[in-house]
């Protein structure tokens, strides 16, 4: 057979995908592994859904049609209100906006428009596990730089030693709220990024899927930022804040010039959006109660979280240095977990997170995702999705306490 290409033949894995369909394969298992959020889409909509789009005549206009380079106008205008409403920025959607297959398609394009292969790109250690293969599969060099608890952007960026040895760096990644960690970037850290971002002259791809759901801090787009609404990239998706994954509409936000570029990258590796899912998020995007449904959502989220917090304690080996700040997650230090519940056989093991996931799984019937996979900082740490139904996460809850 003829050789593959390397960067995807040797290419671990989607281990949430795996350690979720491990899960789903066995009902008594509860899954705190995979994002799918139990809410959503809102209930007040079916009926909408229903009578607008799930009928004949709707169905065959967009399976016969291909969608225009940038996606739906309608679709496009319904965002830059958005934005004008939630966050005061006025975005121009004939030039701004581009719609995408979900989030992951932005990112991709992205990280493409941003640089030339075999360029670098910054990313934190911890952060979400997809940028790293992304960038990498697409000729890039991925560059994790280390973000301590505490000192957050000002230190990882303010770490000359980490940054000036660095062969031009073309990019920086941020995801705020992140996955895994629930982190919301404040004040000081977007004035870190913009500085940094200016004297290296650098583009911020800002991955904001969880902008909703920041109920520490206030969500502040990177577009927003003083001294990065022109080398800034905002991307964002459907699929968590309106618990429609399946739907696989996103979007990415840019300078003229930028999205003009993505645009016809759009067209060669995917040349069109589907448009029967456009008109769903359209629905969804322009509800008059969008806002104050997804109020809601982000309260029940943070109501998880609490009782996340609140239940798995120092006590029971669980240590919040990385308190969540946003999204869906919870990202404990289980050092102390594993300490308790290790025969002594293990004791030069280097990735407590590891061993107290497969733990979990295996003896508790409880899925999470080790830390590891989020860079060397998470080693200690697992994951836990907080979107599941609360049946699951208090089942899961009640296991992982009456460990013994």
């Amino acid at each position: 057979m003829p050789p593959l290409n390397n960067a995807a033949h040797f290419l671990t894995a989607y281990l949430t995908k795996d350690i979720s369909r491990r899960a789903k394969c066995d009902p008594t298992i509860m899954n705190l592994a995979f994002g799918e959020p139990d809410f959503g889409p809102p209930e007040h909509l079916a009926g909408v859904i229903q009578q607008t789009h799930l009928n004949y005549n709707a169905l065959v206009h967009a399976l016969k049609g291909y969608e225009q380079s940038l996606g739906s106008r309608e679709l496009r205008c319904e965002i830059a209100r958005w934005y004008h409403r939630r966050y005061k920025y006025t975005v121009d959607p004939e030039t701004e906006i581009l719609i995408t297959h979900g989030a992951v398609e932005a990112i991709t394009l992205a990280i493409l428009c941003s640089s030339d292969e075999g360029d670098t790109i910054l990313i934190s250690d911890p952060t979400y596990m997809l940028y790293s293969r992304a960038i990498k599969t697409l000729g890039r060099a991925a560059h994790p730089v280390v973000r301590t608890p505490g000192s957050e952007y000002p230190g990882m960026l303010g770490d000359r030693a980490r940054s000036e040895h660095l062969i031009r760096p073309r990019g920086l990644v941020i995801n705020s709220p992140e996955n895994p960690t629930g982190y919301v970037l404040d004040g000081n850290d977007w004035q870190a990024v913009s500085n940094f971002a200016t004297r290296h002259n650098l583009w911020v791809i800002h991955d904001e899927v969880y902008d909703s759901m920041a109920f520490v801090r206030q969500h502040v787009p990177a577009r927003c930022v003083e001294g990065l609404g022109h080398r800034a990239i905002l991307i964002n998706s459907f699929s968590k804040k309106f618990g429609v994954p399946g739907l696989r509409i996103g979007w990415l936000c840019g300078p003229p010039e930028f999205v003009s570029c993505a645009a016809k990258l759009h067209d060669y590796y995917y040349l069109a959006v589907n448009m029967f899912s456009e008109a769903i998020a359209l629905t969804l995007l322009g509800d008059v109660a969008v806002d104050v449904w997804l109020e809601k959502q982000s309260d029940l989220l943070k109501d998880r979280i609490d009782l996340v917090m609140q239940s798995l304690t120092e006590e029971n080996g669980f240590l919040w240095t990385r308190p969540p700040f946003g999204a869906m997650f919870a990202f404990p230090n289980v050092s102390a977990l594993w300490s308790m519940i290790s025969t002594g056989k293990d004791e030069d093991v280097v990735c407590a997170g590891e061993r107290v996931a497969e733990y979990l799984l295996k003896e508790r019937k409880v899925a999470v995702i080790p830390g590891s996979i989020y860079g060397s900082q998470g080693n200690e740490h697992i994951r836990l999705t907080l979107c599941s139904g609360e049946t699951t996460l208090r089942t899961a809850i009640d296991r992982i306490k009456t460990m013994e």
